[in-house]
């Protein structure tokens, strides 16, 4: 008797029609999220991960590290080359600076009085 009900066909030509239960499909289209594959540098995932929604492919978090790391070398140039000369120390009365040749400069040993 079991095998009765296996061997008849289900007839499903009347199944996707409008039921009527009241199901409605939203029409808001998501695009699948990428997985990205396992030879992506951590950094990169991280990038895509924690840019808010900013970053949506590893080329984009390419340019995007590429960007940090040009404004970092940009910052580093500035703070190592930028501040314009030496410090600025007021010399005390009446001393003089020499520059001997092949050393760096320094005050002229006082006389002594």
């Amino acid at each position: 008797m079991a095998d009765d009900n296996h061997n008849k066909g289900i007839d499903l030509s009347g199944r996707f029609n409008d039921s009527g239960t009241g199901v409605q499909f939203q029409n808001e289209w998501r695009p699948a999220a990428r997985a990205s594959s396992p030879s992506t540098p951590r950094v990169v995932r991280w990038v895509m991960e924690n840019s808010g929604g900013y970053v949506k492919d590893e080329k984009q978090a390419s340019y995007v590290l590429l960007g940090l790391a040009a404004a970092a070398i940009v910052v580093s140039l500035w703070l190592l080359l930028g501040r314009g000369g030496g410090p600025n120390v007021p010399l005390p009365r009446g001393a003089k600076i020499i520059y001997p040749p092949g050393e760096p400069p320094r005050l002229e040993k006082p006389l002594l009085p």
